[in-house]
């Protein structure tokens, strides 16, 4: 006798309803989300428009100190930079230790006999295998005479091995600056350090600041062209 189809029929699985598009779904006027949209795409503008900056004077701070580190053959001190209304603390930090060296950088370094660092993680150690630390009466026997204890455990030492970071260090900074050769010094510096700023305004005018980042972001020049026109 052929199967009955009916009695064999799958169940229909329940479709969970479509989620409704974005232009589906009901609008409700709330007070003040533009404000609150556009809020955070001018931050979002002026995130963009710091880190492009902080780069461009990154590169200057950094072109400061190959420079004059050529000279010398010493690590310049930092200084004190400055531009209309603002002023800021020029700083050339040692790369932190948390950031270790990648191989190939600590290739390039070698290359030059530049020094490095260790920081240890992990001390290379014996430690008692866990299984028979709380065996009391087999470390008695070990304190007595650990290579006359018949029937120890051959696992019974296990070895901890250590781990460690190569990173970079102050002599890393001073032997990149000895060899007083700029495409050395412009090659190798920014692997061990890292340019830090503190900016301010002399004064906490925020229409003047405000001006300034319209400006930067091309908006206050089109307003004065226009007005020229005029």
């Amino acid at each position: 006798m052929a199967p009955n189809m009916f009695a064999n029929a799958k169940k229909v699985a329940d479709k969970a309803p479509a989620a409704k598009k974005g232009k589906d779904r009901a609008q409700v006027e709330i007070v003040g989300l533009e404000t609150y949209a556009s809020i955070d795409s001018v931050i979002k503008a002026l995130e963009t428009l710091k880190k492009t900056n902080k780069t461009e004077i990154d590169a200057q701070l950094m072109q400061h100190f190959i420079t004059e580190g050529a000279k010398t053959g010493r690590q310049p001190e930092n200084f004190d930079g400055s531009e209309g209304d603002a002023t800021g603390s020029m700083q050339l930090r040692l790369r932190s230790s948390r950031s270790p060296l990648a191989a190939e950088e600590q290739d390039l370094l070698a290359e030059r006999n530049i020094p490095m660092g260790t920081e240890v993680d992990v001390v290379e150690r014996f430690v008692i295998n866990e299984a028979y630390s709380g065996d009391q009466e087999l470390l008695k026997k070990v304190s007595k005479a650990l290579e006359k204890v018949p029937g120890m455990p051959a696992d019974f030492i296990m070895l901890q091995e250590g781990k460690s970071r190569t990173v970079a260090t102050q002599a890393s900074i001073d032997a990149i600056f000895a060899t007083r050769e700029i495409d050395t010094i412009s090659k190798l510096l920014g692997l061990v350090t890292l340019p830090a700023v503190r900016a301010k305004l002399a004064t906490d005018d925020f229409a003047s600041a405000f001006a300034v980042v319209t400006t930067a972001l091309g908006f206050g020049e089109e307003e004065e062209t226009e007005e020229n026109d005029e």
